[in-house]
C-alpha cells in the first residue's frame, strides 16, 4: 500500500467514525431520557382500555412496575409472579434497565402495556383474586384476544405520539410475540 492511500483510508475512518457519532446524538435527541420513560398518563389510558376489554374490576390496580438491571438483556421487560414452576417470583412488571434505556417512548408504552395485559390475562384465569400461587394455563402471545389488545394498544399510543416508523414496529412486535414465544 502506499502512502497516499493509507491516508485516505485514515481520513475515511475518522469521517465514518464522526458521522456515526452525530447520528447517534441526533437520534439520542428523539430519545426520552432514561428512566423518566414512564408517561404516567399514557400508561393509566392503557390500563382504563385493557381492563374495560378484560372485563376487570373498576378497583383493579396496577401491578408494581420496578426497573430492574438483573432481567436478562433479552427480556427487556417481564411480566412476574408466583406459579407452580416459580413460586419464589413476586407479582410485578421487571423493565430492564439496559435494553429499554434507548427505545423511543412509544415503543416502551407498547412494551408496558403488553406486559400490562399479561398481567390483566393471568388475573381473569384466577378469578381477579390475589393469590400465593396462580394458575397460568392460557398462552398469551397467540391468544386471540391478547393479541386483539396489544394491537388496539397501538391505536391509542398512535393517537398521542403519530410516528409511522413506530407504529409499523409496534404492530410488528404484535406478531413476533406470537412467533418467537408461543408458549408464553
Amino acid at each position: 500500500m502506499t502512502k497516499s492511500y493509507k491516508k485516505i483510508n485514515v481520513y475515511r475512518l475518522i469521517a465514518v467514525l464522526v458521522g456515526t457519532w452525530f447520528m447517534s446524538a441526533s437520534m439520542a435527541q428523539s430519545v426520552v431520557p432514561f428512566p423518566a420513560q414512564i408517561d404516567k398518563a399514557m400508561t393509566e389510558k392503557l390500563w382504563v382500555f385493557i381492563k374495560q376489554e378484560t372485563n376487570a374490576p373498576d378497583n383493579l390496580a396496577l401491578p408494581p412496575i420496578f426497573f430492574d438491571e438483573k432481567i436478562p438483556k433479552e427480556a427487556r421487560m417481564m411480566f412476574q409472579f408466583p406459579s407452580v414452576d416459580a413460586p419464589n417470583n413476586t407479582l410485578q412488571i421487571s423493565i430492564g434497565t439496559y435494553s429499554t434505556r434507548f427505545w423511543r417512548q412509544e415503543m416502551f408504552q407498547w412494551a408496558l402495556g403488553h406486559e400490562l395485559t399479561h398481567y390483566a390475562f393471568l388475573m381473569q384465569e384466577n378469578d381477579w383474586q390475589e393469590k400465593a400461587i396462580y394458575e397460568n394455563n392460557i398462552r398469551h402471545h397467540c391468544h386471540f384476544e391478547f393479541m386483539r389488545i396489544t394491537r388496539d394498544i397501538v391505536e391509542i399510543i398512535w393517537d398521542q405520539y403519530q410516528s409511522v416508523a413506530s407504529k409499523m414496529r409496534m404492530y410488528d412486535e404484535v406478531v413476533k410475540s406470537c412467533s418467537r414465544q408461543p408458549l408464553q
